[in-house]
Parts: C-alpha cells; sequence; structure tokens
C-alpha cells in the first residue's frame, strides 16, 4: 500500500498521537523519579517522597493531555507547514513545466479560457434576466395579467376598461391591481424635439411595484382627469439628460405633445419601467373608456401588473381571474365571448420569448466546456506518455502515488487558474457582446451589462473544470508512473488503460459535437426557410419612420391631412426616391383590430369576428408593392364627406367571402352598431403582419382620409440605398415643422432582420459553439493519435522491418481514429434525436429528425477526424526502421 494512502495515512496519525502519549507518560515519570531521589536524598523516607512528589506535580493525568495535546498541535502546524511549502513547491514546478511546453501551455489555456469565458459571459446575461433580483420590492410577489382569446395562439393579449373594473371588484386573489397603457411623448428642447417612450399609469401602480420616487412625489388620486392638471414622473436619465439632474426640476414644467406637464418626481436610478424602456410616466384616466359604451369592452388597450396575496401563486390567481372571465363572457356575450386571462410572474413575462433563447444558449456553452474540458484532460493524458520516465524516476526517488498525483494536479491548477484568469478578461466583453446581438429580443427592462456575478461564475467554473479535467488524468499518470519504473525502458509506452481513457474522452467530445451541429443546423435550415417565406411585399431599398403630431397643434382632421398631404408630396420629390406611402401600421409589426361585421352574412358566435385593422395612404399599396388583386386602390374620392371605404386582404376574403367576390359588399368595422356601412372596394395580397413565421392575418384597410389617428408610420422607396435618404428626409421635416420629430428611422430590410432576431441569436450563438467544439473535438483526436505514434514508435519501426507498407499503417492508424469518431458520431446522432424536442418551438418548416441535417452533420464531423489522423498517421509512415530497432 502507497505510503500516500488515505486511510494508512489516518492510522499513522493515529499512531503518532499514541507515540506522543508515551513519550509524554515517559517523561513525566522520569521527571517524578528525579524530584523522588532529591527528596530521597534530603532526608525523608521513600513513601513519602513519593507521595511528597506526587502533590507537588499535582493532577498527573490532565498534565499528561496537556502536554499531549500541545505535542500534537505542533506536528500538526508542522506538517500543515510542510505541505504549505509542498505546495509552493508543486506550483514553482508546474510554473517552470508550463514555462517548458509553453505550446502546450498555450492550447491548453487558451481551451479552457474559450469554454469558461462563454459560460461566463453567457451567464452574466442569463443571470441579469433571469436569475438577478428584479428593481422592485418583493417582486416575487408580483405578477402581469395578460388578456386572451381562448381560440387563438396568442395568450398575451391586453384588457378592456370594463373587464379590469370587474376583476378588482370580484377577485380574492390581489392585494391590488394596477393598470398602464403605452403613451408616447414629443419633448420640446432648446434644439429640437425630440421622441419619447412612455407610460401612462393608474395612480396606485407604483406602489403596486414597490416603487417610490427619489425625488418628490407619486401620483394622486384624481391627477390625470380630463381637464385637470397635467403632471408627469421622469426617470432619473431624462432628469439628467434633460434638466442637468438639478433637484429644482420638481414643479417645473415641461412641454410634452406641446402640452405643460408638472414634474412632480424623479424616479429612482435603478428604475427600469418592466414592460418597455420608457422616459416618463402620467397619469392614466379611464373615465372616458368606461363613459363609452360600445367601447367600454370591447377595446382592449390595457395591460395591467398585480401583487399577489400571501400565500397565493400565479396559478391560483389564474383560476381565479378566469372564473370571473367566464362570467362576464355569460354576462356580456357580445363583447366577451372567448375571452380568457393569463397570468405570469413578473419575471416571466418580462423575459418573454428571449428566456427559451437564452436557456438553450446556456445549455450549449456549458456543453462546450464539458468538451474543452475533456479535450485538455485527453491532451494532459497524452502528454503524460512522454513524461512517464520523469515520473517513474520520481517514484522511485520516493515519491508515493499521492504525491505525485498532487504534483500533476497542482499542474492542471495552475494551467485553469491562467484560463480563468483569461476568461475573466474575457467574460465582460462577451456578456456585453452578447447583450447587443441579442438586443432585438431581449427585454428592454433589464439590462444584460455584466457584473460581480460573471466573475464569480467564472472563479467557480474554473475550479469545477480543475476536478473535471485533472483529477483523472492526475490519478491515472501517478499510477503508471509508479508501475513505469519497474517495467524499464520498454514499459514507457501508453498503457492500456490510460488508452481507453483518453479514447473514451475523444468519444465523447465527438458526441457533444454532434449535438451543436445538428441543433445549429437544424436551426440554419429553418432561418432559411423562413428567409425563402413570402413577405406579401418587397423589402428592399425601403426605410419607415414614425411622425406623430401634436394634437393641440393639428386637433382637426382637416389639419392633419394637410401636414401629410405636404409632407409625402416633399419625399415624392426627393431625388432618389421611387415611392411615398403611410399607415398606422407596418408589416411584421403587428397592428390594431376591429370587429367585422358584413351585410347579409351573420356571425355565427355573440361576438363578431374580428380582423386587423389599419387605415392607409393612397399609395401605402404600391410603395409596399403589396399587389392590389381585385377592384381599386384608395384615391382622391375616399374623401371624410364620402362613403366609407375598405379593402381587406386576400386572407380575409377567403375566409368570410369563400369563392364570392367581396368587392361591393357592405361592412361595418369597430364596435359600435350605430355607425355607418362602408364598402369594399377592392382585394390585395397577404402580408405577414406579425412575424414572418406567423400566418398572414385577415385584416382590413381603411383611407387614412376617412380616420384620422394623428401618427403616421412612413414608408420611402428609394431607386439605391435608402439609408443616404434619411438625411433629407429629416430636413424636410423639421423645415415642414420643427416640432414634429423623426422617430424609428429604419431599413426595413432592418426590421425583417429585428423579427427574426430571436430566432438568429440562439442559431448565431450554436452555431458558433458548433464550430468551437468541432475545432476541440478534432484537436482531441489530433493529440490522441499523435501521442499514440509517438508512443508506438518501436512498433512501427518493427513493422516496417518486417515488410509493412507505409500505406498499410497509415489506414491503420487513421482506422484507429476514425472508429472513436464513429462511435462518438452514433452517440451524438442518437442523444439529438433524443433531445430535439427542445428546439420544437424554434424550428419551422423543418423537423425535428431533419436527415440532410443529420447527414450533414456527420460529413463535416467525419472529415475533421479524418484531416486530424491523417497528419500523425503521415508521420508513423515515416519511421525509420534502423532508429526504432536500435532502441530495442
Amino acid at each position: 500500500m502507497s505510503h500516500d494512502d488515505p486511510a494508512r495515512r489516518w492510522r499513522l496519525l493515529r499512531r503518532s498521537s499514541r507515540r506522543i502519549r508515551e513519550d509524554v507518560d515517559d517523561e513525566l515519570a522520569f521527571h517524578r523519579e528525579m524530584r523522588e531521589r532529591e527528596l530521597v536524598a534530603a532526608g525523608l523516607p521513600a513513601e513519602a517522597a513519593r507521595r511528597r512528589a506526587l502533590e507537588e506535580f499535582g493532577d498527573i493525568a490532565a498534565l499528561r493531555e496537556a502536554c499531549a495535546a500541545e505535542d500534537v498541535r505542533g506536528e500538526r502546524d508542522e506538517r500543515r507547514a510542510d505541505w504549505l511549502a509542498d505546495l509552493r513547491q508543486d506550483l514553482a514546478h508546474a510554473a517552470r513545466a508550463a514555462l517548458r511546453a509553453p505550446g502546450f501551455t498555450a492550447i491548453v489555456v487558451l481551451t479552457l479560457a474559450l469554454g469558461i469565458g462563454l459560460n461566463a459571459a453567457i451567464f452574466g446575461v442569463v443571470h441579469r434576466i433571469l436569475v438577478a433580483p428584479l428593481p422592485y420590492a418583493d417582486a416575487e410577489g408580483l405578477v402581469r395579467i395578460y388578456g386572451r382569446h381562448l381560440d387563438r395562439a396568442d395568450e398575451r393579449g391586453q384588457l378592456s376598461a370594463a373587464d379590469v373594473v370587474d376583476f378588482r371588484e370580484a377577485q380574492r386573489s390581489f392585494a391590488s391591481i394596477g393598470v398602464f397603457r403605452y403613451a408616447g411623448g414629443t419633448l420640446a428642447g432648446d434644439a429640437e424635439a425630440r421622441r419619447l417612450d412612455g407610460a401612462g399609469i393608474s395612480p396606485n401602480l407604483l406602489s403596486v411595484l414597490g416603487v417610490r420616487p427619489a425625488l418628490g412625489r407619486d401620483f394622486r388620486e384624481g391627477e390625470g382627469v380630463q381637464g385637470g392638471q397635467r403632471v408627469a414622473l421622469v426617470t432619473d436619465a431624462l432628469w439628467r439628460s434633460a434638466f442637468g439632474g438639478d433637484s429644482a426640476a420638481i414643479g417645473r414644467t415641461m412641454l410634452l405633445n406641446e402640452q405643460p406637464h408638472t414634474i412632480v418626481g424623479v424616479l429612482p436610478p435603478g428604475f427600469r419601467w418592466p414592460a418597455w424602456e420608457a422616459s416618463f410616466l402620467v397619469p392614466l384616466d379611464l373615465g372616458a373608456a368606461l363613459a363609452d359604451a360600445n367601447r367600454a369592452r370591447k377595446f382592449h388597450f390595457l395591460g395591467a401588473f398585480a401583487r399577489l396575496r400571501p400565500g397565493v401563486d400565479a396559478a391560483r390567481a389564474e383560476a381565479d381571474l378566469a372564473a370571473i372571465a367566464r362570467e362576464l363572457e355569460r354576462r356580456h356575450p357580445e363583447a366577451n365571448e372567448g375571452m380568457g386571462v393569463r397570468v405570469l410572474p413578473l419575471r416571466e413575462s418580462i423575459a418573454g420569448e428571449a428566456r427559451r433563447a437564452l436557456l438553450l444558449v446556456g445549455a450549449a456553452a456549458a456543453l462546450v466546456l464539458l468538451v474543452a474540458c475533456a479535450n485538455v484532460a485527453g491532451l494532459l493524458l497524452a502528454r503524460g506518455v512522454t513524461r512517464q520516465r520523469e515520473l517513474a524516476v520520481r517514484a522511485a526517488l520516493g515519491a508515493g502515488r499521492g504525491r505525485l498525483a498532487r504534483q500533476l494536479l497542482a499542474e492542471s491548477v495552475f494551467l485553469a487558474a491562467i484560463g480563468g484568469a483569461v476568461a475573466a478578461l474575457l467574460a465582460s466583453p462577451g456578456a456585453a457582446a452578447l447583450a447587443r446581438l441579442g438586443a432585438p429580443v431581449l427585454p428592454e427592462s433589464i439590462p444584460a451589462e455584466p457584473g460581480p456575478a460573471v466573475f464569480a461564475l467564472a472563479a467557480a467554473v474554473t475550479l469545477a473544470s480543475v476536478v473535471v479535467f485533472g483529477l483523472a488524468p492526475a490519478m491515472i499518470g501517478a499510477r503508471g508512473a509508479v508501475s513505469g519504473l519497474r517495467e524499464g525502458p520498454r514499459g514507457a509506452t501508453e498503457g492500456a488503460g490510460r488508452s481507453g481513457v483518453r479514447r473514451a474522452l475523444v468519444v465523447g467530445q465527438m458526441a457533444l459535437a454532434v449535438v451543436l451541429l445538428i441543433g445549429a443546423g437544424l436551426l440554419g435550415r429553418s432561418l432559411l426557410e423562413l428567409r425563402r417565406v413570402a413577405l406579401g411585399f418587397d423589402p428592399t431599398r425601403l426605410f419607415t419612420f414614425d411622425v406623430v403630431l401634436a394634437a393641440q397643434r393639428y386637433a382637426t382632421s382637416a389639419a392633419q391631412d394637410a401636414f401629410f398631404e405636404e409632407l409625402l408630396g416633399r419625399l415624392r420629390a426627393l431625388p432618389g426616391v421611387v415611392d411615398v406611402g403611410s399607415g398606422a401600421a407596418l408589416p411584421l409589426a403587428g397592428g390594431s383590430s376591429a370587429s367585422l361585421v358584413i351585410d347579409g352574412i351573420p356571425h355565427e358566435s355573440s361576438a363578431p369576428p374580428e380582423v386587423g385593422y389599419t387605415p392607409v395612404s393612397d399609395d401605402y399599396f404600391r410603395a409596399l408593392r403589396i399587389p392590389l388583386l381585385r377592384g381599386r386602390a384608395f384615391d382622391a374620392r375616399d374623401h371624410e364627406d364620402a362613403t366609407g371605404v375598405v379593402i381587406v386582404n386576400e386572407s380575409a376574403a377567403r375566409l368570410h367571402w369563400g369563392d364570392a367576390d367581396p368587392v361591393g359588399a357592405r361592412v361595418r368595422l369597430g364596435p359600435d352598431p350605430s355607425q355607418p356601412w362602408s364598402v369594399v372596394v377592392g382585394v390585395v395580397g397577404d402580408v405577414r403582419n406579425q412575424a414572418p413565421d406567423a400566418e398572414p392575418r385577415p385584416t382590413a384597410y381603411v383611407s387614412s382620409r376617412q380616420d384620422h389617428w394623428g401618427f403616421a408610420r412612413i414608408v420611402v422607396r428609394t431607386s439605391g440605398d435608402p439609408t443616404e435618404s434619411i438625411g433629407a428626409v429629416r430636413h424636410e421635416l423639421r423645415r415642414l415643422d420643427p416640432m414634429v420629430p423623426l422617430g424609428d428611422a429604419q431599413t426595413m430590410e432592418d426590421r425583417l432582420s429585428d423579427a427574426l432576431a430571436g430566432r438568429r441569436l440562439p442559431l448565431v450563438m450554436l452555431g458558433g459553439f458548433a464550430a468551437l467544439a468541432l475545432v476541440l473535438a478534432a484537436l482531441g483526436i489530433y493529440g490522441v493519435t499523435a501521442y499514440a505514434v509517438a508512443a508506438r514508435t518501436r512498433e512501427f519501426g518493427v513493422r516496417l522491418a518486417l515488410g509493412a507498407r507505409p500505406g498499410g499503417l497509415l489506414a491503420m492508424v487513421v482506422g484507429e481514429g476514425t472508429r472513436s469518431a464513429l462511435l462518438g458520431l452514433a452517440i451524438g446522432i442518437a442523444l439529438s434525436a433524443a433531445g430535439a424536442r427542445v428546439l420544437g418551438r424554434l424550428l419551422y418548416g423543418v423537423g425535428t429528425l431533419d436527415w440532410p441535417t443529420y447527414a450533414g452533420a456527420a460529413a463535416v464531423l467525419l472529415t475533421a477526424a479524418l484531416l486530424a489522423c491523417w497528419v500523425p498517421a503521415r508521420r508513423a509512415t515515416r519511421v525509420d526502421p534502423a532508429d526504432a530497432l536500435r532502441l530495442e
């Protein structure tokens, strides 16, 4: 048994303690006898001298235990000092060993840095969005309430004002409910106006969130009602940028949408609106919405946050509201038929669809780290072949198996420490880059910049990786070293056990690389299929921007018409502009909806069906290249006083008219049954309204002359690069009205790219991880094969001397390497087939068992494996038989 065996060490420690106590007993007995002799020499009888000596020494047992304990403590301190000295010696030796093999060290450090750094960077984003505390008091008790259509896949809709009132009165699950809606605004500045996003909130909503203004006060009941004083809360960022961070800003007036608003408070620096990036908050007045009987339940425009009562979870609260929703459906079938609710924890509502993508990316990064650790473990095992004589000499000089294992483990710790340090340097910029890459899908309300947790994770993963890649090679290397010297020079080759472990590591690397390759391939094929989807419009050479008119200066429909006609006319006259149009919504960006009633065609349910609803200009379809299939487009005949006109898309025509021609049909759009009928004048092609992977929604378009919204999304088609015309467009808009800012200027192709960001983010990350894993796996095969060739140099020399052909040796070495690759490939394919369901919701037009993807991944992997085996195999064919036999 080795001297460093833990059981033997414990027995030696116990034996040492017994020996110490025996030595203490001997020493105490010696001093007692000496004292007795002194007393006898002084004239006392022997028995009296013995009693006197015992009295002077006191409690012998206690004294013995104290002395023994002191000796044990001293021996332990000495051992601890020896252990620390050995550790310093081991680390110093590890540093020298690393410097002696700079190439090997660089490969190991870079491999670990990439594996650890990737995981730390991704954790920086995942932690902020899915783990870190939200900036609200007792955030675990906060939920968001959504409206939902039970017959649709969309589960995150909005609520009507009347339903919110009923929910508040009848529910038993919430301590309080606050509501909100979007409230954009134009802020007047010294140089030019700028467009800001904001929110209109009920006066109790900040208290629901557990947020108090850092300066000033919260809203009061009654503020924001029609005709009352206009007040606003501003974020810390807006307070600093627009008001210089001056505390005297409280009570000042800012012009928002050309209407004076008194600033009553400044929100805390860490506050972020949980639904979108908002710069200001204003009070929300529901009085007008509730007073309109036709819109109170049919117009869904509100969001809601709520705080749960103690002991109530989101599922129970949802069941409570669902029961109320069923009762409202019974009482108000014309508005609430098929309407339900969804209650989600606040964090889940903020993360949205990004949660699935982030978890997938995090799992892929963990697989890359495993591949990296397996790669480093294989390299350390392979390197042990060349160091076997060194370790055997150390064993012969008295180093036990445990001592050698500790030395090898120290080298692993040293390499991991350097790799972890480099990874920590890469983690912060990596997390920031990931946040920028995923900006279109990551929630704006939670920043994704890295924090201290990133570096803590880098350290933790570094320590864990030492155990994964360092412990097994250290134990195997130490065991081989002890037996290596007994085997002599001929034994300085790779043992079967060590070779088997390294092959198992290579198989594991290849299997994980296959999983990542297949996952990336499925996502890539899915994105390619999405790119081929017919959008229904031409996004090339097209850019868009928003224009919002101030209600005070453009209060009449005539003023709004005049502004937009002048603006569109000026834009058409710009050089390089081909077509210009406007609409209340754009493709891929969703939009509003309205109920559809068709004269002469009764609807089956109590509530009429809903269709998308978009006011557009005359040239909207031409600018977007949406084809007109039947009838006519809007024109000057469709003025405000004329009969209302409607154009429906192909999906609406097919769904509601079947094979009949809808042109000439009379329809009514909206909740008010007293509104006059409109006439369908045309049918246009379908457009992907929501997203490229969402089917076109049945939609009705109306003329913007007949339905004025006070804002428009302008589309400009150019003959060249559309971004080159944005400056000229901004100049013309400023000339027309400097108080109307150009908002959200973006090319349509960029909008399409943003719409695909939710699928592109996991693809890019998974593809990068797959490429890295493939390289690491190929390096692993190369390392295994190269070191195996080095260990079998004499064998190859003998084979060549006995007449073996170089081609046969080449095939043998390559075959041995590719067998490991094939086994890893088979395991990886099986794992991919079993786990492909995880990707199900991220795929479009591609099955989870798409054989071209599996075949392509297998081909790439086998090609990499063959190349990795071929290079060292060529070296085996060039062995000089004479040199090899001379070593024998």
